[in-house]
């Protein structure tokens, strides 16, 4: 009886855990919604992220951490090709085909850097902490228009 009890206990302690570390959605929408908005042209070809994808964008986006609890949310996501992959996919599944996100290429990377492209220099390239995501520029230019 006192195991099952304990094992119970065990049980809504993880489902409160859980429920404190989701994000509402509305939160979620807005965090997106400024991603977006805030999302620089490089030329006609793409935009792209203004900043590396912060492991607090990963989390709202994908709805899981990849963060220790000693490690900042504001700080660029150093997360496996794999999770980069979840983020962009996790996107597309819900633009239902509208709007096509990927992850930024170390040469876009670099093209968009010398068109102001912010964010720190040890995030650009290919074996980086951090990555970018972009969106072909049709897709994107109706947001910039809205802004």
């Amino acid at each position: 009886m006192m195991k099952k009890f304990l094992v119970f206990v065990a049980f809504i302690a993880v489902c409160i855990s859980m429920n404190a570390h989701k994000v509402s959605s509305e939160k979620r929408d807005q965090v997106i919604s400024n991603m977006i908005f805030n999302m620089i042209p490089v030329g006609n070809k793409f935009a792209i992220t203004r900043t590396p994808i912060s492991y607090y964008q990963y989390w709202v986006i994908t709805g899981e951490k990849a963060h220790s609890s000693t490690t900042s949310v504001s700080q660029a996501a150093y997360v496996s090709r794999a999770k980069q992959e979840k983020v962009a996919n996790t996107l597309n599944k819900e633009c239902d085909g509208v709007l096509n996100f990927r992850i930024a290429t170390p040469s876009e990377i670099m093209e968009a850097q010398k068109r102001g492209l912010q964010g720190d220099i040890q995030h650009h390239g290919g074996g980086t902490h951090g990555f970018y995501l972009v969106l072909p520029f049709k897709q994107w230019q109706p947001f910039q228009n809205a802004g």
